[in-house]
């Protein structure tokens, strides 16, 4: 924030500084440590969903993706493993779409075989969690504490991004 301040008073002000202060606040806000960004969405079946009804209950991994991103698709065997094994201990998992066109969304959803988890449409929310949460490609995984604290954040597909999040579960869960 130091270094947005530096920039002279007129850029600051600007239509563009100003969406450049926005995205410094909501990715100063969406890290590991901070409290995660509440929500209250209308899932896939229009139920509510509602970040702080998993507070002291439960661990929620928010899983950002669309139907179109092949790598986040690749990530849902790894999802139902960890969902599978860690569901039954408190281990909540809603996946946020991005995308624009629902059908395929929820074809998506459908053909991979993870509707045992929440699931949560940007467009059909008419919402933007992605910029709460600083997301600015996809895959992105967050996860949070039962304290509604983020504890661990993970951007892309990458062997090492699986094996830390399957680590910090387990040392969560055993």
């Amino acid at each position: 924030l130091s270094l947005f301040n530096s920039l002279s008073h007129e850029l600051r002000n600007s239509e563009k500084g100003k969406q450049l202060q926005e995205a410094l606040f909501h990715c100063n806000n969406s890290t590991v440590g901070k409290l995660a960004p509440g929500f209250t969405l209308k899932d896939i079946n229009q139920e509510t969903v509602s970040l702080k009804a998993y507070q002291n209950k439960a661990y929620v991994l928010l899983d950002f993706w669309a139907s179109w991103c092949v790598p986040c698709r690749q990530d849902f065997p790894l999802l139902k493993q960890a969902f599978a094994k860690y569901h039954s201990n408190g281990l909540e998992i809603i996946n946020v779409s991005t995308d624009q066109d629902l059908v395929a969304w929820r074809k998506a959803i459908t053909a991979d075989s993870i509707g045992m988890w929440k699931h949560i449409s940007e467009k059909e929310n008419n919402n933007t969690l992605t910029d709460q949460y600083f997301v600015t490609g996809i895959p992105v995984k967050v996860l949070i504490d039962k304290q509604g604290k983020i504890i661990g954040r993970w951007r892309g597909r990458t062997k090492e991004n699986e094996e830390a999040l399957l680590q910090m579960l387990q040392s969560i869960f055993k």
